[in-house]
C-alpha cells in the first residue's frame, strides 16, 4: 500500500515541476447534494468543491456561485429543478470558471435565469430556463444575461439550453431569450458561443410606447462584442411592440450567424418592426457573416 501511495505522490510531484499544476484528478473533490451537503448554497460556498452533482429534486431559493465549479445535475434538467425567489435572478454568478450543467431554472415573479456580469469562462449548457415575469425594473427580464459593465470578459458557451416564457407584461422594459450586454460598458467581449438552443415565448408588453417594449430571442447589445458565433439555434414566437429574433444592436466586427431557424416574430408597430436579424447601432455590420439560416 505505502509503496502505491509513494509513487502515486511522485507521479504527482513529477507532473507539478513539468506542467506546472497537478493532474486533473487531484483538482479537487467532488461534492454531492444531497450527500456531502443539504443545499446547493452550501456546496457552491465551499471553495474546495470543484465539482457538485446534484440530484433529483426541486431546490428552493436563489442561488448565488462565488467560486469557480462544475455544477451538474445527475439527473438531467428534467428532475432537477432550482426554484428562485422574490424578484431577482434565480442564478448568479459571481466568478469565473463556472459551468452549469442540467438543470431546469425556474421563478414565476422573477427577473431573470441566470446572471453573470464581469467574469470569463462560462459554460451554460443542458438547461431549461422557463417562466419568468417579474416586474422589477432594470434590463427587462431574460432567460440567461450575461454582462460587461467594467471588465472584458471572454470565453462564454451557451449551447443546448431550452429557454422559453420569459415575459415582461407589465410596463416599460423588453424581454429577452439570451441578453449579452450592456450597451454602457466599453470593455471587450470575446469568445461568446451561442449554439443549439431553442428559444420560445419571449413576450413584451405590446402597448404604446413608453409602456409597450421590445421582444428578443438573442439580443447582442454590447460595443465591442468581438467574433460573437450564434449558431444552429431555433427561434420562435417572439413578440413585443417591436420584435427582433437576433439582434446585432451594438458593435460586433466578425460575428458569423449561421444555420439559426427563426418562425413567428411579431410586432405590433406601424410600419412593422418585426425582425429576423437585426442590425441597430453596428459600425462592424460589414464585418459580419450571415449564412444558412431559415426564415
Amino acid at each position: 500500500m505505502f509503496k502505491k501511495l509513494s509513487t502515486i505522490v511522485g507521479v504527482g510531484l513529477l507532473a507539478l515541476l513539468i506542467f506546472g499544476a497537478v493532474p486533473a484528478w487531484g483538482a479537487g473533490p467532488i461534492c454531492t447534494v444531497p450527500g456531502t451537503y443539504g443545499t446547493i448554497q452550501a456546496a457552491v460556498n465551499d471553495a474546495g468543491c470543484t465539482t457538485i452533482n446534484v440530484a433529483a429534486g426541486t431546490y428552493t431559493g436563489n442561488l448565488t456561485i462565488p467560486n469557480g465549479v462544475i455544477l451538474q445535475s445527475t439527473a438531467g434538467a428534467a428532475s432537477t429543478t432550482i426554484m428562485g425567489t422574490g424578484s431577482t435572478a434565480a442564478v448568479t454568478i459571481s466568478a469565473d470558471n463556472v459551468t452549469i450543467d442540467g438543470f431546469t431554472i425556474t421563478n414565476p415573479s422573477g427577473t431573470e435565469g441566470i446572471h453573470a456580469a464581469d467574469h470569463s469562462y462560462l459554460t451554460i449548457k443542458n438547461n431549461t430556463v422557463t417562466n419568468f415575469d417579474g416586474s422589477a425594473s432594470g434590463y427587462g427580464n431574460s432567460g440567461i444575461v450575461i454582462l460587461s459593465s467594467s471588465s472584458a470578459i471572454t470565453d462564454i458557451t451557451i449551447v443546448n439550453n431550452q429557454i422559453s416564457a420569459i415575459r415582461h407584461t407589465t410596463s416599460g422594459r423588453s424581454a429577452h431569450g439570451i441578453f449579452i450586454g450592456d450597451s454602457n460598458g466599453s470593455k471587450n467581449i470575446t469568445g461568446v458561443v451561442i449554439q443549439n438552443n431553442t428559444i420560445s415565448d419571449v413576450t413584451a408588453n405590446t402597448s404604446a410606447w413608453p409602456t409597450g417594449h421590445g421582444a428578443y430571442g438573442i439580443l447582442i447589445n454590447h460595443n465591442p462584442t468581438v467574433g460573437v458565433q450564434v449558431l444552429d439555434n431555433t427561434i420562435s414566437n417572439i413578440e413585443g411592440l417591436w420584435a427582433h429574433a437576433i439582434g446585432l444592436e451594438g458593435d460586433t466586427p466578425n460575428a458569423l450567424v449561421q444555420g439559426n431557424t427563426i418562425s413567428n416574430v411579431v410586432d405590433h408597430l406601424s410600419p412593422s418592426d418585426a425582425v429576423g436579424i437585426h442590425f441597430e447601432d453596428n459600425l462592424s455590420a460589414n464585418t459580419v457573416t450571415i449564412s444558412g439560416n431559415s426564415f
